[in-house]
């Protein structure tokens, strides 16, 4: 440890004019932050930039000062990820991804403070939401970040402060929001990134109105007896259940329902990945025989001949035209809205210590590490939107080939979306086939490695969970249940 009788910034400048680097490296960058302890990392960091020495990212960190300091420095990040990613270097690529969680959980704690201005806790929450997006789809953040820059970026840094004391002047005179502002999407529960809706499909109160009465509606079906939520009711948390659901034949279904929770943020829908869209998805079961049993022509006209309906259509398009391609639209709106968040971990992430529970902490040990549960399960939603292979889909009567039966490559056989951890003790049975009636079942079928087999990810492999840990993993997997899709109810009475 340095001698006491010269300032930390003194001793820097001398063993840095001793080294004379032309830059931080990483040797550098490790063997300062064993040289200064108990220094903080933080503080070193900007001792260090203070000197213009150029940082090799990612040492460097993120730095948020800025919207523009910010984007390069996740850009600069986003580069370095890549690499590693590409090499196999899954520790350089993990240092990334801490780097990029400290400083978002940096960045939530100032936007709480109380004692910050309106602007700057406005201004900081936007940055974290910005690292929430590159911390669950990297390879799409220059795309979000561009495409989110215009509207909201410059809008906080210019206008956050006018704005927030036009809108506090018009609630004292007893003024309405303007209707920019009314038509905005409610946010999103604490923990969750905002949507992003579609240019061509955005937020209107009454298209999400009109979705949930179709959504409920077992009209739109063949025999008018099976709705989507059938197999998608609120009370299993949007996900099939147990005994699954059955459609219109009456016959079991080969795959189970997954989970409508936080799908407003799927790369891709179904557990094959063959609708790009939640709009594009809606086809799907519509016009499944064994399912809906419709089409998309005699589920307009079913619609159609609904008088009820055509006020809702009205209020959500403008005019009383039942289009099937509105009717996708709108179902899709409402899907968006079914959000979980706000859960003891997002409070814990959020700086709660006292959020989750000793055993819930130790288990987010074993699933981060031991279990290295997070490789797959990453991100705000819990699922990095890949598809993976547990060994199982091929070995089932019938066989169920999975993404292979979508991309036609062998190597796809078997692999199915990740799906999402949120809410997950309310969302089963589980498995692409609900083969694991609980959780217990699946932490047991993990523990031992998955099913043997050539078409087994390289990522799964047994791991040591004796009943201690399971019940301490068990107990982290319940603090993932949080709040925002348990008030979503059927509609008391469909449109007649």
């Amino acid at each position: 440890m340095p001698a006491k009788s010269k300032s930390v910034k003194g001793q820097l400048g001398e063993y840095l004019n001793a080294q004379r680097p032309p830059a931080i490296t990483e040797a550098l960058w490790n063997d300062l932050r064993q040289r200064f302890a108990p220094v903080s990392e933080s503080y070193l960091r900007e001792l260090l930039r203070s000197t213009g020495l150029p940082f090799e990212q990612p040492y460097a960190g993120v730095r948020q000062h800025t919207f523009e300091e910010l984007e390069q420095s996740l850009r600069e990040m986003l580069h370095v990820y890549a690499e590693a990613m590409a090499a196999g270097n899954r520790q350089r690529a993990r240092y990334c991804r801490r780097q990029v969680i400290g400083a978002k959980d940096r960045a939530r704690y100032q936007a709480r403070n109380p004692g910050a201005a309106p602007e700057q806790k406005a201004r900081k929450e936007e940055m974290a939401q910005w690292m929430l997006v590159w911390l669950e789809n990297p390879e799409v953040f220059p795309a979000w970040v561009e495409a989110r820059k215009p509207r909201l970026s410059r809008d906080l840094q210019r206008a956050v402060g006018p704005l927030l004391l036009c809108l506090l002047l018009g609630a004292l005179v007893g003024q309405a929001v303007p209707p920019a502002q009314a038509a905005s999407p409610p946010a999103p529960p604490f923990g969750l990134p905002p949507v992003i809706w579609p240019a061509d499909n955005p937020y209107s109160a009454a298209r999400v109105e009109l979705g949930r009465n179709l959504f409920f509606d077992p009209r739109l079906s063949l025999n008018g007896k099976v709705a989507c939520a059938t197999c998608h009711p609120p009370e299993h948390a949007f996900a099939g259940g147990d005994p699954p659901p059955r459609g219109v034949t009456d016959t079991p279904l080969h795959r189970r329902a997954p989970t409508l929770i936080n799908r407003a943020y799927g790369r891709s829908q179904f557990l094959d990945g063959r609708a790009a869209t939640l709009e594009a998805q809606i086809t799907g079961p519509m016009s499944a025989p064994d399912e809906m049993g419709a089409s998309p022509l005699t589920a307009t006209a079913a619609v159609s001949g609904i008088a009820g309906y055509a006020r809702l259509f009205e209020e959500a398009f403008g005019d009383r035209q039942v289009t099937f391609d509105r009717i996708a639209k709108a179902i899709a709106s409402f899907e968006r809205t079914i959000l979980s968040g706000n859960s003891p971990y997002d409070r814990f992430l959020n700086g709660d210590k006292r959020a989750l529970t000793p055993g819930a902490r130790r288990g987010l040990d074993i699933f981060e590490r031991s279990g290295e549960c997070s490789e797959c399960h990453s991100g705000y939603n819990f699922t990095d939107e890949k598809f993976a292979s547990l060994g199982i889909g091929p070995d089932g009567h019938p066989p169920d080939p999975g993404l292979a039966g979508i991309t036609g490559k062998r190597r796809d056989e078997g692999k199915f979306k990740v799906p999402t951890l949120r809410e997950v003790v309310h969302t089963g049975p589980y498995m692409h086939d609900g083969r694991d009636r609980t959780l217990d079942d699946v932490l047991e079928f993990y523990r031992k490695g998955g099913q043997p087999g050539p078409r087994l990810d390289s990522r799964i492999a047994p791991f040591f969970l004796d009943a201690p840990a399971k019940a301490n993993l068990m107990e982290f997997l319940q603090s993932l249940s949080g709040e925002g899709w348990q008030q979503i109810k059927a509609p008391e009475r469909l449109p007649q």
